[in-house]
């Protein structure tokens, strides 16, 4: 147990390191702006979506002791307002970096705009955020539309918290997109840029590009900001739009790569070809092997295009695999699809079950430790197994004939 003198010293380096800060700027929703004044680039807040009552997520079905208290406490809730979905409007902005806004030199740190986890992160590590001293602007004769988030480059980042926000844009405000350009990193992927151009149907030529590692950030007439469709513990019921628009869009352009696979392991096997593993599941093999005796397909989702990825979920009845962007795939799931998570690291995957109505069910890893993630883990063989059995009989139920007598 720490000594009260290591915890003081450790409270004075924790406020030290804050007092470097740079310091918090909340957006108001006021004034409320019309689609008028949206196109004309008055400072205020235009709404698309009402709020909303809903669960945090569904009820978790792993045994009482695989989850944490918090865990259940989130599975449990009782309904809650999900915040409106909208657009806002600021003038003298600076955007950049991994999705860093400084308005009248304060960073701009808005629930509606800036997961609970990256706030956390912040505050936490002033040194991750750019001083406001630091920035160089770059000015832009037109107004940009900002939509970017923290890890960017990362897959189900990409899905979960950066698309779908411009996906309602396009859809409530496409006048927006005729005046206003976007802007891109640099370093984004060539399958994020695709995503772009093919499922939200931008045109490439309106990109503005900025590099998110330098201390250059846009500065244009305003910035439009889409609000985050999903937040640490909940999804707008909104954003089941843009996942199913997804769905019908990849349907009609590509065939799923594997044909009537309804059961998926996904595999991080390709991980051992690095140097330093993150998170190495040690009886991957015999994990594995439950999974094929059952009659599942072992496959590796970066090895398939965005496209197919959603295609094979879409076909889906039952996923496995371990936490991370490849399970992130079950927003292309149907509802009904059933989820087994493996060493689940935060409360994502809850969210995407309650959003997709998925039963989910979770395995802690057994001697898994954040501050030791390089360190082997491992999983029960038998409770997956039991997973295995209590999907395959809740799949059996589904598809039962209802009882009409």
């Amino acid at each position: 147990m720490d000594s009260p003198i290591k915890r003081l010293r450790d409270m004075a380096r924790l406020w030290k390191f804050r007092s470097k800060l740079p310091s918090w700027h909340r957006l108001d929703r006021s004034p409320r702006l019309t689609a008028e004044q949206l196109i004309q680039g008055i400072s205020g807040f235009h709404p698309f979506v009402a709020a909303e009552k809903s669960r945090g997520s569904i009820s978790l079905r792993p045994r009482p002791n695989s989850i944490s208290r918090q865990e259940r406490a989130w599975s449990e809730m009782t309904p809650q307002e999900i915040p409106e979905l909208g657009c806002f409007v600021l003038r003298n902005t600076l955007c950049g970096g991994e999705g860093y806004l400084f308005h009248k030199n304060r960073i701009v740190y808005d629930p509606l705009l800036i997961p609970w986890e990256w706030r956390k992160l912040l505050w936490s590590d002033p040194y991750h955020a750019p001083m406001p001293r630091e920035i160089r602007p770059r000015r832009w004769p037109r107004p940009l539309i900002y939509f970017m988030a923290r890890d960017h480059i990362n897959y189900g980042h990409w899905w979960l918290d950066i698309l779908p926000r411009l996906f309602h844009l396009k859809k409530h405000q496409p006048s927006c997109f005729v005046q206003c350009d976007l802007a891109v990193p640099d370093n984004l992927p060539i399958w994020a840029l695709t995503s772009l151009q093919e499922l939200i149907g931008l045109n490439p030529d309106r990109f503005v590009s900025y590099d998110p590692k330098s201390s250059e950030y846009l500065l244009p007439p305003w910035i439009l900001l889409p609000t985050m469709v999903h937040q640490s513990h909940h999804f707008h019921p909104a954003a089941n739009e843009f996942y199913e628009h997804a769905i019908q869009w990849a349907q009609a352009n590509v065939k799923s790569p594997l044909d009537r696979a309804s059961r998926l392991f996904l595999s991080r096997g390709q991980q051992s070809n690095r140097p330093v593993v993150n998170r190495p599941l040690g009886n991957i093999e015999e994990i594995e092997h439950a999974f094929v005796q059952a009659g599942y397909t072992v496959l590796a989702p970066e090895n398939f295009s965005w496209v197919e990825q959603i295609a094979l979920f879409a076909q889906a009845e039952i996923v496995a695999g371990e936490h991370g962007s490849a399970m992130k795939n079950m927003i292309f799931a149907r509802p009904g699809t059933v989820q087994i998570v493996i060493n689940h690291l935060n409360i994502n995957q809850a969210t995407i079950a309650a959003l997709r109505r998925q039963p989910c069910l979770i395995h802690r890893g057994i001697g898994f430790k954040h501050s030791r993630s390089h360190k082997p883990y491992r999983c029960d063989l038998s409770a997956i197994r039991k997973s295995i059995h209590w999907a395959e009989n809740y799949r059996r139920q589904l598809s039962a004939s209802p009882n009409t007598a």
